[in-house]
């Protein structure tokens, strides 16, 4: 490249050039131009932006060199040669064209730089400056007005993906579906034009944003399929969330697999293998959450591990390429640390009740030919009800015990202190693993202390414990959508 730009600059320092002078010049400075785009387009790929841009700081000066000198020579009187009167006007206008899309180039890779620090909003505003770069061209009406109109046409529709992406992350996911759906649609007519745009100084340019918006198309019917997810679990139709997970999952298997084969950037590669392990972990999830409506309770917890293991790996991964410097730590566990404790609290919950209903039925099966004076027996929501006078010697004995005592209501408060207890229980592992300051590691002491308080029936010491746990662990019950728990921090602190 030293000898290239040796030779490229023996041109320049030429006070005139003839035609076969300014062929020689324009060969030698159009593959040193080619030789900094490509070491641009290296570095981009290794998250080193700075080097990047400064290969393409080059390249623009090498165009505006070219223009400069192609004007000097359309403007000697005595150039009578008119072939060459046009080679030299429309290469000035080549270079002058070239000078915006470069530029175009630089601000794309400074909104690479933003996405990867998770600055998506900065990203957006950066992206919008690459768009008025290739807008302006269409305005100059320099030879590549064509392809800068579909390039900022793909920067729009690439826009439009983060703003989707943006509504999916705040929970709107029909806002979300319907965005990428767009992006989709728009980027697909797009890519189609831009494969008809052609010019030898237009081919490193195309091919370059055709790698790039191909790869965002394929990721655009991922997200469809990760927005249609969702949507599906707000439903609670969890066979169909299910199945739209296991095309999310199998298709961005395919994705990470064409960033390999392509040899796309390295950072394009990291991140996708993050986000691979957290679609996963959202497939078993819903797995889990299925598997209660089907009573399946071991698999149910199979695939909450399954889900946790996923969702720690992809935080892993994230948190090794920050150390590496080449992405920014965003995966949070703390909160899928909490839905997965909904979740198995749900399957304890379920399990529980489905034990007593058997429970009960097997009751009512041994008291079915028990005569009743006085009274009928029935069975509603879990509660037998016995009108009338019962005495001891139609039910009696140990056994009948507990059946006795929900019978006559004495043990009311004990059994709501003991539903208390199993909730302060999960409500304390979620609350663990979300602690980050001293404060709520503190509330999380407390809220065990009540819990044991809970269990030994001590309802004062309880209260006592949960008022010093405070407004974090109310918030965190409030989530976890755990009403005994709830209702007592709430009556504790005076809310």
């Amino acid at each position: 490249m030293t000898d290239l730009a040796a030779r490229v600059e023996r041109y320049e320092l030429m006070s005139t050039l003839s035609a076969a002078e300014f062929a020689g010049y324009l060969d030698a400075e159009t593959e040193l131009e080619q030789r900094f785009f490509d070491a641009a387009t290296d570095f981009a790929g290794q998250s080193a932006f700075d080097k990047a841009e400064d290969f393409l700081e080059q390249a623009i000066t090498l165009n505006q060199t070219l223009r400069f000198i192609a004007e000097r020579e359309l403007a000697r009187q005595e150039l009578t040669d008119a072939r060459y009167h046009r080679w030299l006007s429309t290469t000035r206008d080549d270079s002058s064209g070239i000078i915006y899309l470069l530029q175009g180039q630089i601000y794309r890779n400074r909104a690479a730089e933003r996405l990867l620090a998770g600055e998506v909003n900065d990203a957006c505003a950066v992206l919008g400056k690459a768009r008025k770069c290739y807008q302006d061209l269409v305005t100059a009406s320099l030879p590549q007005r064509e392809f800068a109109s579909l390039a900022s046409g793909l920067l729009q529709t690439k826009i439009e993906f983060l703003r989707a992406d943006g509504a999916l992350r705040r929970g709107k996911y029909e806002v979300a579906r319907e965005g990428f759906h767009q992006a989709k649609v728009t980027g697909t007519y797009l890519l189609e034009q831009l494969a008809g745009c052609t010019g030898a100084q237009l081919s490193m340019s195309v091919k370059e944003l055709q790698r790039e918006f191909g790869s965002q198309q394929r990721h655009t019917h991922v997200m469809l399929k990760y927005a249609d997810f969702f949507i599906h679990v707000q439903s609670g139709d969890f066979e169909y969330a299910i199945g739209c997970a296991h095309d999310t999952v199998s298709l961005y298997e395919a994705l990470l697999q064409s960033a390999v084969s392509d040899k796309l950037p390295k950072h394009v590669q990291d991140l996708r293998e993050v986000e691979l392990e957290f679609f996963r972990g959202w497939l078993a999830w819903a797995k889990a959450e299925y598997a209660v409506t089907n009573e399946e309770w071991e698999g149910c917890v199979a695939f909450v591990n399954e889900a946790r293991r996923n969702w720690f790996r992809s935080s892993d991964l994230a948190m090794m390429h920050a150390l590496r410097g080449v992405m920014s730590h965003q995966v949070e566990t703390a909160n899928t640390e909490m839905l997965l404790q909904s979740t198995l609290r749900r399957c304890r919950s379920e399990k529980r009740l489905n034990e007593q209903l058997e429970q009960l039925r097997d009751e009512n099966r041994k008291l079915g030919n028990i005569y009743l004076a006085g009274g009928n027996m029935s069975h509603e929501t879990g509660n037998i009800n016995v009108p009338g006078q019962v005495t001891g010697n139609i039910i009696g004995g140990k056994k009948n015990k507990a059946t006795t005592e929900r019978i006559s209501g004495k043990n009311v408060q004990m059994t709501e202190l003991r539903d208390l207890a199993e909730q302060l229980a999960e409500l304390r592992d979620a609350s663990a693993a979300g602690a980050r300051t001293d404060q709520e590691k503190a509330a999380v002491e407390e809220i065990d202390l009540a819990e044991q308080d809970a269990r030994r029936g001590d309802e004062k010491g309880a209260r006592r414990h949960l008022a010093a746990a405070g407004k974090w662990a109310l918030a965190l019950a409030e989530k976890l959508s755990l009403p005994v728990a709830e209702a007592a921090i709430k009556a504790s602190i005076g809310a």
